[in-house]
This record gives C-alpha cells, sequence and structure tokens, in this order.
C-alpha cells in the first residue's frame, strides 16, 4: 500500500534514521564490545531514488551512526 500511494521512500528514511539512531546508541553504550550492525530493507523504489545517497549519508551524519553499523538490503530482481 505504501508503494501504491507513493510513501515508501519518505517511510523507508524514517525507518532508516530509526534503525540508524539505535545502532549508535547499542554501540556507544557498549565500547569494549563487539560493535553491532543492524539491517535495514531497501524497497527498489528506494533504491531507484536519485537522492538515496545523500539522503543516507545526510541520516548517518545527524545520528551519528558509524557507515559501518548499517547494512542496506537491498530487493532481489
Amino acid at each position: 500500500m505504501a508503494e501504491e500511494m507513493r510513501l515508501i521512500v519518505p517511510i523507508g528514511m524514517w525507518i532508516l534514521r530509526v534503525a540508524c539512531e539505535q545502532a549508535h546508541r547499542w554501540n556507544w553504550g557498549r565500547p569494549q564490545e563487539a560493535p553491532l550492525t543492524v539491517s535495514v530493507n531497501i524497497s527498489a523504489r528506494q533504491f531507484a531514488h536519485h537522492e538515496l545517497v545523500t539522503q543516507v549519508a545526510e541520516i548517518l551524519q545527524k545520528t551519528k551512526a558509524e557507515p559501518w553499523s548499517i547494512k542496506l538490503e537491498l530487493p532481489q530482481a
């Protein structure tokens, strides 16, 4: 339904932001432990969006999440 209503990109960016915030909290709160990663599914529409890279970079910067702490999972063709 989100795809049909063209809400998938903003919803996906919100989910990515929340995941980055959580990854930052988990890793900040346990510096002596092995780092944790969070996997986030990216829809085909998000993947094709022309601002995806810019938006991901901005979210990482704003949330202070390390790039290695987020794993983007892409749709299979």
